[in-house]
């Protein structure tokens, strides 16, 4: 009974904590170098959770966690996204964001982890990894306008996930950051 309610009770309170402890300070940068390989610039910005929707008592939710990487002058943004209860993401199918002027931007995801991962917390949300590709045209728009709401399309419908008002300038933020490494 006591793991039942800790398994409740755990996702629940770090969902809060996160949301209560999310300040712009805390988008940092968790890679900057050089590939040895092939000479590629990386930086990334450490994973933060952009949205979070609890779907029953704390054990299911859909949540969206992202971090911004630029690799020379191509930008993209790993997502990981978690459904409650789904287990197809829809590979190639791009997610929606909408902005705080009221234009959509889709942007494509470049490859889905093979199938779902179920939550490590005993929770029954499946994780699915993915990456969206940014062109130009979403940088410039992405830098510079808000993100208010999400869309994730899975096999049999979507999910649309509102950003709180504190996370939705998250990604512009992202951007400043690592526009400013050297």
């Amino acid at each position: 009974m006591k793991t039942k309610l800790l398994l409740i009770i755990l996702p629940l309170l770090l969902s809060i904590c996160g949301c209560a402890s999310f300040t712009k300070a805390n988008i940092q940068i968790a890679k900057n170098e050089t590939d040895k390989f092939n000479g590629n610039r990386i930086i990334e910005t450490k994973t933060c959770q952009l949205c979070f929707h609890n779907t029953d008592l704390g054990t299911k939710h859909n949540t969206l966690y992202l971090c911004l990487r630029k690799v020379n002058n191509l930008y993209s943004i790993p997502v990981n996204i978690g459904l409650a209860e789904v287990e197809k993401y829809v590979d190639g199918s791009g997610i929606p964001f909408l902005l705080d002027n009221g234009e959509s931007v889709v942007l494509n995801s470049s490859y889905t982890g093979i199938g779902a991962e179920r939550d490590p917390l005993g929770g029954d949300t499946h994780f699915f990894n993915t990456t969206l590709m940014l062109s130009d045209s979403d940088v410039d728009i992405l830098s510079s306008h808000k993100i208010t709401d999400v869309r994730i399309r899975y096999l049999g419908g979507t999910t649309d996930m509102s950003v709180a008002e504190k996370r939705q300038d998250m990604l512009m933020t992202m951007f400043k950051v690592i526009e400013g490494q050297k």
